[in-house]
């Protein structure tokens, strides 16, 4: 094996792997918020996802601080019309009592022409992000933080 890609290759792989944990590319909206401590913030945003109907899954983990909801379903009777979203949110410690949210909503939507209301049967592809119920994701989550609400 050549010296030079023995080192470049752990390197890209270390970049590709860094890129994907801190979100860049995936249409992640980010917000800076105050808190108590990481526990409450921990807790206001398990609270704001299940309040914005996002099931909580097995995806919570408060050791990394990333919170990943199971699938919300909006089924309809018409080709591509029918979607699921999951919400993904991490947060990240700037300093005492700050933090910043990297929230963003996945995207889903069911491309069975047959049976497009039956949930067992769907034929998923995934769409565009939607920033839109990324940015209510983080509304809500400032909301119960107690802090001002964004006008744009």
């Amino acid at each position: 094996m050549n010296r030079r890609a023995f080192f470049v290759v752990p390197w890209l792989l270390g970049c590709l792997a860094c890129a994907s944990i801190t979100g860049q590319g995936g249409d992640w909206q980010t917000a800076e918020v105050s808190a108590a401590s990481q526990r409450v913030l921990w807790q206001v945003t398990a609270v704001a996802i299940e309040k914005e109907r996002f099931p909580i899954g097995t995806g919570l983990d408060p050791s990394t601080q990333i919170a990943t909801s199971g699938w919300r379903l909006d089924l309809d009777p018409f080709k591509s019309k029918g979607f699921r979203e999951q919400a993904q949110v991490r947060t990240e410690r700037l300093e005492t009592g700050r933090f910043k949210l990297h929230v963003r909503v996945v995207r889903e939507t069911n491309e069975e022409l047959t049976a497009p209301m039956d949930p067992s049967r769907a034929k998923w592809k995934k769409a565009p992000n939607d920033p839109t119920r990324a940015q209510i994701l983080i509304q809500r989550i400032k909301s119960l933080l107690g802090t001002e609400l964004e006008v744009k």
